[in-house]
């Protein structure tokens, strides 16, 4: 709904001097801010001004000499080049300028390493065309500035990651890890920015689910229990840090901190409550295996979570009933325990998702919140599921069970609602 300050002021609702304070602090508060649509537009337009040259192009191609070729390869780069150049010179300021230079010369980077390849047939595969793609062009991210570029480097480095440490012959992905971190100051940058909250979330979202896909590629050919332990550190790092950047976050799907580093453990703790996960534990162990990637990961990542542990503590950041925070450490000794005792690890595992639930349950009764409560309702459903799946159960029993389930779910949010109900009223 748009207001019309001079209807406001010829009801006398807004005298002259408010209603030009309030057009003046619009003015001020949008001042200067892009418009999205024009941004999303000049980006689309710069990929499909791109795509039409290189279909020109290529209509022609095999009619050309290697000369004309060659030219007709760099001459994308050298255009992108010199719309870069302007923008830096004569439009640093302007954001649509900036993307839609940057998105250009992305991909003519890419597309002229591919065609020069292809002229004089050299020799190369898919690993070494992203790597360089992406050598040449992260930079742009820092230069212009560019969120575009940022979006699409994490998803070039993340193929490029999968052809490293996914393809056979497989092998530790060392410069996608180098790559992604020198792309963390940009994304910092971004957050700073209020007015990006939104691309600001996109983002993380990729980055993050790029990290903890490829988190599996550091442990090649290792242990069992050292990526077991890389990940549930890694989830651990994450669930703490989305509660330190829950304040500046009211939605949870703006924090994908929390988000998946408690899918991640709660996913974990259901899969290693299965006997046949503790078995395979139970015949690999840490000393079957030297000083390797995985082993080295996990100190590194256990002594982050035990520092990002102590910090949250002392800022009052995590309430003294919350399980989640310290079950990794709980996991930890579980798995220490399993050596002498399976049956103790299996049983305890179980607990600790069931304490877990417990506590999102209480969490959202006495804090009147639903999507806690409902939360704490789902974890204890598929705890109460995975042991269907264990254990031999009747049918009726497991009917009676989940319509137990299913009226506590409706009794619990029936109760909470008219809570609130009654209070409002």
């Amino acid at each position: 709904m748009r207001i019309n300050l001079k209807e406001l002021i010829d009801q006398q609702i807004l005298d002259v001097d408010t209603a030009n304070s309030i057009e003046n602090y619009y003015e001020q508060k949008y001042k200067g801010k892009p418009n999205t649509l024009l941004l999303i537009f000049a980006v689309v337009g710069a990929l499909l001004i791109g795509v039409g040259v290189i279909l020109i192009i290529a209509h022609n191609w095999n009619q050309l000499n290697k000369t004309i070729k060659t030219g007709l390869a760099f001459l994308p780069l050298l255009l992108a080049q010199g719309l870069v150049f302007y923008t830096l010179i004569n439009k640093s300021n302007n954001l649509v300028w900036r993307e839609a230079s940057a998105t250009a010369l992305f991909f003519a980077v890419g597309a002229s390493i591919a065609l020069v390849s292809q002229i004089y047939h050299i020799v190369g595969d898919l690993e070494s065309f992203l790597l360089t793609w992406m050598l040449l062009t992260i930079p742009l991210v820092f230069v212009l500035r560019s969120r575009a570029v940022l979006l699409f480097s994490i998803v070039g480095l993340f193929y490029y990651g999968k052809q490293v440490g996914m393809e056979y012959p497989r092998k530790f992905p060392v410069y996608y890890w180098l790559l992604m971190a020198t792309l963390i100051p940009a994304i910092w940058q971004l957050y700073r920015e209020k007015d990006s909250n939104n691309l600001f979330t996109f983002i993380l979202w990729e980055f993050l689910a790029s990290t903890t896909i490829h988190l599996a590629n550091v442990a090649i050919d290792d242990s069992t229990p050292a990526v077991y332990f890389c990940y549930v550190s890694y989830f651990g790092i994450l669930y703490l840090m989305g509660l330190l950047f829950r304040e500046s976050q009211t939605s949870l799907i703006k924090n994908p901190f929390i988000c998946i580093g408690f899918i991640g453990l709660i996913g974990f703790y259901i899969f290693t409550s299965f006997r046949e996960i503790w078995e395979e534990l139970l015949s690999d162990s840490f000393s079957n295996f030297g000083l390797t990637n995985g082993l080295i990961l996990w100190v590194i990542l256990g002594i982050i979570f035990l520092a990002t542990l102590v910090y949250t503590w002392r800022k009052g950041i995590i309430p003294s009933r919350n399980i989640i925070a310290v079950s990794p450490l709980i996991f930890l000794v579980l798995y220490i325990i399993h050596n002498y005792s399976p049956v103790v690890s299996i049983v305890g595992v179980n607990i600790l998702v069931f304490f877990i639930a417990l506590y999102l349950l209480t969490e959202g009764v006495s804090k009147e919140d639903l999507r806690i409560l409902n939360i704490g309702m789902l974890v204890l459903s598929v705890l109460i599921i995975a042991r269907f799946f264990d254990v031999s159960i009747p049918f009726i029993v497991r009917g009676l069970t989940f319509i137990a389930l299913g009226v506590a779910f409706f009794a619990a949010n029936y109760f909470i609602i008219k809570k609130r109900n009654n209070e409002i009223g």
